[in-house]
């Protein structure tokens, strides 16, 4: 279970509770316990403090001679939609249930092979920014925190009696990630600031302030857990350029409070600012499920030019405010109060240490609101629902291919969605529900001969529905399981019964579920 994960369980317990109230939102006040502070700069991925707007994330080091920035963007999959679908597995079906019926359990496993198909594909890294500084020596007072009401990620820390500061948010409005650097003396902003990616790809200047990442995902993955292929047998390009793959764009721009700045290498340099403000803006090819990204892709420059030069036409202070009034009427519709604790002088990770001998009200309460957070922060209207790791991933080849396991994983980041009065998050999951609905009447009937929809163990940005396990690779305890329609279709109720629409479910949740429960009913 991923660190992300956990903390959304632990929301869902607590909100379960009688500790939950609404928040008087015209009282201006900030809900309980919702700064997470830290007094060192992260060491790996999983101690970066993450932000997003549903459709890019970023997780942000706090470096303090380097600031490293690890972005993603939702749409981002290697492949393309494919035939998941087994006709043989209709004919192994009446075998396997005789063995069990029978049983002869190892038999009705062993025959269950023959009913797979392939694997998912998987949730790419996009890019990652490094800023390396100039003129620092060393820090003292060193603070990074995420604010979780404003969904602001700040890093303070003193050298040589100067204090630097760094914000860094990702505003679903504007639809750019913005890092604002700032230094208490004038002329003292100096760095180098450089994208690179894991991908395939290239870094071209526009101008003195504008650099633009192109790249190019594989045309298949394999999972990690098929650790023993390796090279580029697991990670594989297509061998022309204008194939198969996702394509995508990072756009990186710079304005700077006095200085000078430059380009050299295709990398920002920027010497002496007062202040600088970093707009990062990306799309990807993706074109809806269906459609091949690399041959029937959209054009990624399109909307990262247009996103980006909206962006840039507004000063920091007035992109902070849009991103604040958007977001945080979502987050103060609840807040937890737990009471007191007598550990909030530490940072974050001491606190999560000594619960072992001390229940900490406040951590627990900022945990609960932290699961609240990461919802607002990947999962928006219009977008695609949170995977196994969110919207935040840094490995070519994740954790279970990061994509969306149905037989809980999914189902898990969105208990909390309606009790935390949140509905609008829910959305992208429900849509993606509906259009594997759509894939599955396919495999309904391809792999059972069976009407209404089925979907299997897992799912990918394409919304295959087909058993996963390679063809007979998998363990079929969990390779073959295809009753995920009936707990997805709960989700759709669920909503309706949290939200009174009844257009909703006459029109979208309503066929989705009379489809599942067509299934069912065939398959007993």
């Amino acid at each position: 279970m991923t660190a992300v994960k956990k903390h959304l369980v632990i929301s869902l317990l607590l909100l379960c509770c009688n500790t939950i109230k609404n928040f008087a939102q015209q009282n201006g006040h900030s809900p309980y316990a919702t700064q997470m502070w830290y007094d060192k700069p992260a060491l790996n991925w999983n101690e970066a403090l993450p932000v997003g707007n549903g459709r890019m994330g970023a997780m942000v080091y706090g470096g303090v001679l380097t600031e490293h920035i690890s972005l993603n963007e939702q749409t981002l999959w290697s492949g393309a939609p494919r035939n998941w679908n087994n006709p043989e597995a209709k004919k192994y079906l009446p075998l396997v249930r005789q063995a069990a019926l029978d049983g002869k359990y190892k038999k009705a496993d062993s025959l269950s092979h023959f009913m797979q198909g392939p694997y998912t594909e998987s949730y790419m890294p996009m890019a990652d920014l490094f800023i390396r500084f100039k003129g620092i020596a060393d820090s003292t007072h060193y603070k990074r925190a995420l604010n979780l009401d404003s969904a602001v990620c700040t890093t303070v820390f003193s050298d040589n009696n100067k204090t630097y500061s760094r914000s860094a948010f990702a505003s679903f409005p504007d639809k750019v990630i913005v890092l604002h650097v700032s230094c208490n003396k004038k002329a003292n902003i100096s760095f180098t600031a450089v994208l690179t990616s894991k991908l395939h790809f290239n870094v071209t200047t526009i101008s003195a302030r504008h650099i633009v990442l192109k790249g190019k995902c594989p045309e298949h993955v394999e999972p990690a857990y098929r650790w023993q292929i390796k090279g580029d047998s697991a990670v594989r390009y297509s061998a022309n350029e204008q194939g198969e793959g996702m394509t995508f764009e990072v756009h990186l721009y710079v304005k700077n409070e006095s200085g000078t700045i430059r380009v050299q290498d295709n990398s920002i340099v920027v010497e002496n600012a007062d202040a600088t403000t970093l707009i990062i803006s990306a799309a990807t090819s993706f074109n809806g499920y269906k459609k091949s990204p690399g041959l029937a892709g959209k054009n990624p420059s399109i909307e990262a030019t247009k996103n980006l030069t909206a962006a840039t036409a507004s000063p920091y202070n007035i992109l902070l405010q849009r991103h604040v009034a958007d977001y945080q009427p979502l987050f103060r519709r609840v807040y937890v109060n737990l009471g007191e604790s007598k550990n909030d002088h530490l940072p974050a990770n001491e606190r999560l240490k000594r619960m072992e001998f001390y229940t900490d009200p406040e951590l627990v309460a900022m945990i609960s609101q932290f699961g609240r957070y990461l919802l607002i922060a990947g999962s928006r209207a219009g977008g695609q629902p949170v995977n196994l790791k969110g919207i935040w991933n840094d490995k070519v080849r994740p954790e279970y291919s990061s994509n969306w396991c149905l037989d809980h994983d999914a189902q898990m980041f969105y208990y909390a969605v309606e009790t935390n009065h949140l509905p609008e998050m829910h959305e992208p999951f429900l849509q993606m529900i509906g259009e594997l609905a759509e894939n599955g009447k396919q495999t309904a009937a391809v792999n059972y001969g069976m009407n209404g929809w089925c979907a299997h163990h897992n799912t990918d940005i394409w919304r295959s529905t087909g058993a996963g396990g390679n063809w007979g690779e998998g363990n079929p305890h969990w390779a073959t399981w295809n009753m995920a329609g009936a707990w997805l279709s709960a989700h759709l109720f669920e909503h309706y019964r949290f939200t009174g629409d009844r257009q909703f479910l006459q029109e979208k949740a309503w066929p989705v579920m009379k489809g599942a429960a067509e299934f069912c009913l065939d398959w007993l």
